[in-house]
């Protein structure tokens, strides 16, 4: 009965879509709480038979959900402005169009896992580098990147004692939500007027025009 906490365990994630929740993060609130049940069936799938469909779709669903979470957090730290919010949602979608390609393409999770991590990274470098840092609390930055970090290792060792798959499996899922919990953490909540269906602001627009849209947006939004 140990495999049962490979299964309540996923119930953690619920702490991390809470906070994306409170901090209006719909985006991230929506691939949170569907990897609890997505997770949660795999599991109960994998270790007691009761499935909804085939184990090897919800095998791929589970891990579908979850490299998607790396995805986003990386795109989170991404400042998107005023009138660019929904760039978050098209990479977002395009990073997932690309996970299926590579669940398809690819033999081995790890594989997928470690190429996924270094697109990631080079992402938030690059942006770094072309843009500057963004204003970050940097000590949730660290325990939240601690805490993934954690998360991957346990991934990669959960296979190399398999009597205990069960218990690292299952602190893999601790470890990943309380990091999203924490990297959600990083930036202030997004205003109540934010959304990615806001008007799109072209990049070809003369810089004041841009400003007077924003206004005119936001005095709308406020009417």
């Amino acid at each position: 009965m140990t495999d049962v906490l490979t299964v309540v365990s996923n119930l953690f994630l619920l702490i991390p879509a809470s906070t994306a929740w409170r901090y209006r993060r719909i985006l991230g609130f929506l691939i949170l709480f569907t990897e609890v049940f997505a997770s949660g069936f795999y599991h109960l799938c994998d270790s007691f038979d009761i499935c909804l469909f085939s184990f090897t779709f919800h095998h791929h669903l589970d891990f579908f959900f979850a490299q998607s979470l790396i995805v986003y957090a990386a795109l989170y730290f991404i400042e998107f402005k005023f009138g660019y919010k929904w760039l978050h949602w098209i990479l977002m979608f395009i990073g997932m169009v690309a996970i299926a390609i590579l669940q398809a393409t690819l033999p081995g999770e790890l594989m997928i896992q470690a190429a996924i991590a270094i697109v990631a990274f080079a992402v938030v470098a690059g942006y770094w580098i072309i843009f500057k840092m963004p204003h970050y609390n940097w000590r949730y930055v660290l325990i939240g990147i601690s805490l993934l970090s954690g998360s991957v290792t346990l991934f990669a060792l959960q296979n190399v004692y398999s009597p205990m798959y069960w218990a690292i499996h299952s602190l893999w899922h601790v470890a990943a939500a309380m990091g999203m919990h924490y990297i959600i953490m990083i930036k202030k909540p997004a205003f109540w007027f934010e959304s990615a269906a806001s008007p799109i602001i072209s990049p070809f627009v003369h810089p004041s025009k841009r400003r007077q849209t924003v206004y005119n947006n936001f005095w709308q939004l406020n009417a």
